[in-house]
């Protein structure tokens, strides 16, 4: 026992995703505290820590490549002296999962030179007299390992082939079993297949209609709860039992971002200890479309979602600013109270009793945040949109108005979303290479590669055929555009008026970074991202803009900062001022 505790110990970790190491650290915690105490209960001091992360001990490629691999290689050119040295493990298959040949292999050279391997969960431990005299106990140690290598690779023999037969049954137009039911389809068990419902088909594009006219979730939900009260048709419907009361702005996202109403079904896997689910392989095509891919692309485009996140409910559109409105001494939002409703005095001029406050303040009275000053609502906005708006607005704001400029858009949103979803079944095929769980990842990378390739190329040639379809606006017919946009703003007409509030709404979130409210001097500071630019309006009025743009800063390829440099140039070449 002597000469054992004088033994040295080094701590051998290893998990065969990436994922697992890095978003969810359990497996890591797990086996350094199994690893720790059997150390501890043997009086070994551990001196060395190693971790093969993304290793596959299905494959062996942690035994001669990565941490393990290293140590191998140190103990037999002597650079660490096997005899004093021990490795722990949690389980023996930290160390491979290879058949009982290999195993024997790898462990019999270096028992021969003394090393000790400890089993943490098992309480076992290797030794060269172990193998010699303890043959049974050996082959046990050994059969344990070869079980574990046999049920992984029958496991993926038997994975590999269902998904295949999925995938082949799906690609020749075959249900081989029912999904999660969509509220919009129906199963015939005659054909075996899902057949869409046709009134809520019609609801279900309708919904992608209002959302690529700028209406986010709360906003169609109210609507469609609205027109319920006398149209059956707009009900709404759910999978479960108990149908819901009313639409909700969460039940209108679900379906809009749903891949299934283009046809498709994402499969996943739920790894140990993981947080998220991992996908399998690319999504396959399960459902009758209802929607198409370009339509589907262009209602869940990321800039769109972003604008339509602080919409609100109604159809008015009363405040530009939203959450970009902040107060300087607490930091919380700054809400407006009163009516937005233009009045018109006896002189003919217009006033609104419409002021900002700080929330925290009001919501407190004053417990949470003193400050509590208001602030006339239209002596912010109007300034923001004199200096701003010509800057602030881009041809992506402005909706296509002919069918082939609306296709094109489809086309570039729709190749977008496909090298984001090839991008990520790049990195899916990664983790499989390094679990060694499928044996033509490395083929199916290659190809993955190739086809993201081709993708990217095909959105270059889209992004170009739209740029001239939809021509290079001159600033001065940007000028006019922009002039048209505010008029707009102020329409009879609701739904213009709601069209053209929401547009310039969604270019100050898109360029503008914060609008703090001092509550000190009563002055506004509207800080622009990335540093281009800042404002200030002061309590008497006055407002003064100070371009911060610099010459040579690399600025990075953010296609909003491109688009307010561009316009920011044109209009100094006009007006013939700097910023």
């Amino acid at each position: 026992m002597g000469r054992d505790m004088d033994k040295k110990a080094i701590a051998v970790l290893r998990w065969s995703t990436l994922e697992q190491g890095n978003s969810d650290r359990s497996s890591e915690v797990r086996q350094d505290a199994n690893i720790s105490r059997m150390a501890a209960l043997h009086g070994w001091p551990i001196v060395e820590r190693h971790v093969d992360a993304g290793r596959s001990a299905f494959t062996g490629e942690n035994l001669t490549k990565g941490k393990l691999g290293e140590l191998t290689r140190r103990f037999h050119t002597g650079a660490l002296d096997p005899a004093s040295h021990v490795i722990v493990v949690e389980e023996l298959d930290r160390l491979s999962r290879q058949s009982p040949g290999v195993m024997t292999a790898w462990l019999t050279p270096l028992l021969n030179l003394g090393l000790t391997i400890a089993i943490a969960n098992t309480g076992q431990i290797l030794t060269r007299s172990v193998m010699e005299t303890d043959f049974g106990g050996f082959v046990t140690m050994m059969s344990s390992a070869f079980s574990n290598y046999e049920f992984s690779r029958k496991q993926r023999e038997r994975g590999n082939a269902s998904w295949n037969k999925r995938r082949e049954a799906a690609a020749s137009g075959k249900n081989l079993s029912r999904h999660r039911a969509r509220g919009w389809l129906q199963w015939d068990a005659e054909k075996k297949d899902y057949i869409p419902i046709p009134d809520r088909v019609w609801l279900v594009k309708d919904m992608f209609r209002l959302r690529l006219a700028r209406q986010g979730k709360a906003m169609i939900a109210k609507d469609f709860n609205e027109k319920a009260k006398t149209n059956p048709i707009y009900r709404p419907w759910s999978t479960s039992k108990t149908p819901p009361k009313a639409w909700t702005a969460s039940a209108i996202a679900r379906i809009v971002q749903d891949r299934a109403v283009t046809g498709y079904v994402q499969y996943h896997r739920n790894p140990r200890g993981a947080e998220k689910k991992v996908p399998i392989g690319d999504p396959i095509k399960v459902y009758p479309p209802v929607i198409d891919e370009e339509t589907w692309a262009r209602a869940n485009d990321m800039r769109l979602t972003n604008q339509l996140k602080t919409q609100g409910r109604g159809r008015a559109v009363s405040n530009l600013l939203g959450p970009l409105a902040k107060c300087r001494s607490c930091g919380g939002t700054m809400q407006p109270l009163g009516s937005a409703r233009t009045r018109i005095n006896k002189d003919g001029s217009k006033s609104q009793h419409y002021f900002l406050y700080c929330n925290t303040a009001k919501m407190t009275k004053g417990v949470g945040c003193t400050n509590q000053r208001g602030w006339t609502y239209s002596k912010v906005e109007q300034p923001i949109l004199d200096r701003l708006l010509s800057l602030a607005i881009d041809d992506q704001h402005f909706r296509a108005d002919d069918d082939t400029t609306a296709r094109l858009e489809g086309d570039v949103v729709r190749l977008q979303r496909m090298v984001t979803d090839k991008q990520a079944s790049k990195k899916r095929l990664l983790v499989l290479i390094a679990d060694g769980e499928d044996e033509e990842a490395h083929d199916a990378y290659a190809a993955a590669d190739a086809a993201l390739k081709r993708v990217k190329a095909d959105l270059t040639k889209a992004q170009e055929a739209l740029a001239e379809a939809k021509g290079a606006v001159t600033p001065g017919e940007h000028v006019v555009r922009v002039a048209e946009v505010r008029e707009k703003m102020e329409s009879d007409d609701v739904d213009e008026r709601f069209e053209a509030r929401s547009l310039v709404k969604a270019a100050f979130q898109d360029v503008i970074d914060r609008i703090v409210f001092d509550p000190k001097n009563g002055m506004v500071i509207v800080s622009l991202v990335q540093g281009l630019g800042a404002m200030h309006i002061l309590a008497d009025g006055s407002v003064g803009y100070l371009d911060l743009v610099r010459g040579g800063k690399d600025y990075g390829q953010d296609e909003t900062v491109e688009g307010f440099l561009r316009r920011r140039d044109g209009r100094n070449l006009t007006t013939g001022v700097g910023g």
